[in-house]
């Protein structure tokens, strides 16, 4: 009997092989592929059932953990450490922001990708949604379909996704409980969809939200420089009228002198007579000490500004300057 034991696992190696092909994974190829090296022990003489077991096993856990170890070195490039990604979740709505970049266009300005596995119940819904896809489009950011095929979100596209940092979109299909419970065991995020603009909308969204914010300027106001003050340990404080706006403790300055900019610095005191000030309005003295800079004089303009970050909230907004 101990003989025929070959015969069992050549059996069953070929009904896992088979098995895969309706799968579309790789874990029922590598578990088969095991028990073919099984039945080769016992070809060559090795017939106890038990060694022939552990041959199995190795074989088996051995494969499927190098092609887990091959997704992940291959795709690790894409990766970035900040990236977000989270948990599952099947119903139509807005991405969460997944940003992927090779480790050489970390810098500032580097292009920023948004990882995508697309599963479809037919070819022609892979290719509408791929062909829709490519029309999203920004200097900053881009949509990268690493992976596309037709038919359900099987537990080889959950390990992919996790490897490669990437969502899972299904058009018309859904995800097996297998995906589901790795999904949620690998913090990748699964999305499906029946109709391709919601798909395109949530992108976009997604892509927006990679976006760097725009930096804007707004002018607080301006102050005359009427007298000067010297004050041991502290430097030059400007007299100052304040002509226009506001003056703010805290905010950014430029020092102008006839109509050009000498130098930018910042408001480290503010003050009413005596008296520390929060902000000096129109139309009232006060006395201004810029930090690091105290070659101001009589007859120069103090221009008080702020910069801010404002999120974009659409593709089509001018992108950032370098």
């Amino acid at each position: 009997m101990d003989n025929l034991y070959w015969i069992l696992w050549c059996v069953l190696g070929a009904a896992l092989i088979v098995a895969e092909v309706f799968t579309a994974g790789f874990v029922l190829l590598w578990f088969g592929i095991g028990a073919l090296a099984a039945a080769f022990a016992g070809i060559i003489g090795i017939n106890n059932l038990g060694i022939q077991f552990i041959i199995f096993a190795l074989v088996s856990i051995g494969l499927t953990a190098a092609s887990r170890t091959i997704f992940v070195n291959y795709f690790s490039r894409e990766k970035t450490g900040d990236s977000l990604r989270t948990g599952v979740d099947s119903l139509p709505g807005k991405i969460g922001t997944v940003v992927s970049s090779s480790r050489g266009a970390m810098q500032e300005g580097a292009l920023k990708e948004l990882n995508l596995i697309i599963k479809a119940d037919v070819q022609g819904s892979v290719e509408a949604a791929e062909g829709e896809l490519q029309k999203v489009s920004h200097p900053e950011v881009q949509v990268r379909v690493i992976h596309s095929g037709v038919g359900g979100i099987t537990a080889s596209d959950i390990n992919l996704a996790a490897a490669s940092n990437a969502i899972v979109v299904g058009f018309n299909v859904r995800p097996n409980a297998e995906a589901r419970a790795l999904a949620a065991r690998e913090g990748v995020e699964i999305r499906t969809y029946r109709v391709i603009y919601q798909l395109t909308e949530d992108i976009e969204q997604a892509l927006v939200g990679m976006l760097k914010p725009v930096e804007t300027e707004e002018t607080l106001g301006e102050a005359e420089v009427r007298q000067l003050f010297k004050v041991s340990r502290l430097g030059t404080i400007a007299g100052c009228m304040v002509t226009s706006g506001v003056i703010r403790r805290g905010a950014q300055a430029r020092v102008i002198r006839d109509g050009t900019v000498i130098q930018e610095s910042t408001i480290t005191q503010l003050k009413r007579f005596k008296d520390d000030a929060r902000e000096v309005a129109e139309g009232f003295e006060c006395g201004i000490l810029l930090d690091g800079f105290n070659d101001v004089k009589e007859g120069d303009v103090i221009e008080a500004f702020e910069t801010r970050a404002v999120e974009r909230t659409t593709l089509s907004e001018p992108p950032t300057a370098a």
